[in-house]
């Protein structure tokens, strides 16, 4: 399936966004 640009940027946006919130979310946890 070829993805547009949009789908790109927005996948890679979600991605980063699940990441950061995992991240912070353990850092928390760990306090």
């Amino acid at each position: 399936k070829h993805l547009g640009w949009h789908d790109v940027f927005s996948d890679d946006f979600y991605t980063e966004f699940a990441i950061l919130e995992a991240v912070h979310s353990l850092f928390w946890n760990t306090l």
